[in-house]
């Protein structure tokens, strides 16, 4: 696991190889000037304390290794998933960048009605509906609304004219 290793001063490789080099030396002057005996302690000593270093280097080295493997992987998926939110946010751009346009171009039935023109709506409306300082949606909603009411109004006047013509020229309606 990452972090758990006790941090220490490490032997240098090269200071450790240099070592090794060197008591190889001896021991090929010893064998040489034929006074290397196998059983010599000291050499086995020397020996076995360098080859103890390097195998120490190598399990400190692996361990960090193992770490920066770990951590490597651990920034890989954090990269990962911040490009894939990227990746999202970009994709949700697009498709409320379309819904958009998409609502720029529909066309409603409303805007083929033929309503009063602004002057004669600001002119007859009663003022809860002829406020000048609305949007262009509620002066819109606003005009269709007291469209709705005159033709309402209309087709009332209508109906009433026609049930007194009606009164007038046949009892029978009476």
């Amino acid at each position: 696991m990452p972090g758990l290793h006790v941090a220490r001063k490490l032997p240098s490789p090269e200071g450790t190889i240099g070592e090794l080099q060197a008591i190889l030396a001896d021991i090929v002057k010893s064998v040489e000037s034929s006074t290397f005996e196998p059983t010599n302690n000291e050499f086995t000593g020397k020996i076995t304390a360098v080859i103890a270093e390097i195998n120490e280097l190598h399990d400190v080295l692996m361990n960090r290794l193992q770490d920066t493997k770990v951590d490597t992987a651990n920034s890989k998926n954090t990269m990962d998933d911040k490009q894939r939110e990227l990746q999202d946010a970009i994709y949700e751009k697009r498709h409320i960048l379309e819904e958009i346009q998409k609502c720029r171009q529909l066309r409603t039935v409303f805007q083929h009605l033929e309503l009063l023109p602004l002057d004669t709506f600001f002119a007859t409306a009663p003022a809860h509906y002829a406020g000048r300082d609305q949007t262009e949606h509620a002066q819109m909603i606003n005009r269709l609304l007291f469209e709705k009411e005159e033709r309402a109004r209309q087709v009332t006047r209508k109906k009433s004219t026609f049930m007194r013509k009606a009164t007038r020229s046949h009892p029978i309606f009476l």
